[in-house]
């Protein structure tokens, strides 16, 4: 199997996912950095960045257009390597999204 190293990985999603408008996103938190786009297809990206060394819960709020899917696909990249999984739709209205310390999250806001 043939491991990238998260360079490598980071550069995969920003071509496959991050190019495009950058559409206005804030954070909340001191050390996560936010940054949504939106493609030329209309397809709209979240990627999170934990900056700290500590675990750090961000909850996502405002415009999403989420009803259309059940689950979105989210990728994480962190110390234990890269993580491809789901997050359901309906958790975002009440829970955060987990980012372990020094990571990354790539949400996929619409498929």
């Amino acid at each position: 199997m043939n491991n990238l190293r998260p360079a490598a990985t980071v550069f995969g999603w920003a071509i496959k996912y991050l190019t495009g408008k950058v559409m206005y996103t804030e954070s909340g938190h001191k050390f996560v950095e936010a940054m949504a786009i939106e493609q030329s297809n209309e397809q709209r990206s979240l990627l999170l960045i934990n900056k700290s060394a500590k675990l750090a819960r961000i909850r996502i709020e405002g415009t999403l257009d989420v009803a259309k899917t059940r689950r979105l696909p989210m990728f994480s990249l962190d110390a234990n390597g890269v993580k491809s999984s789901t997050l359901a739709t309906r958790l975002l209205k009440y829970s955060s999204v987990r980012l372990n310390p020094y990571s990354l999250v790539l949400l996929r806001l619409s498929n």
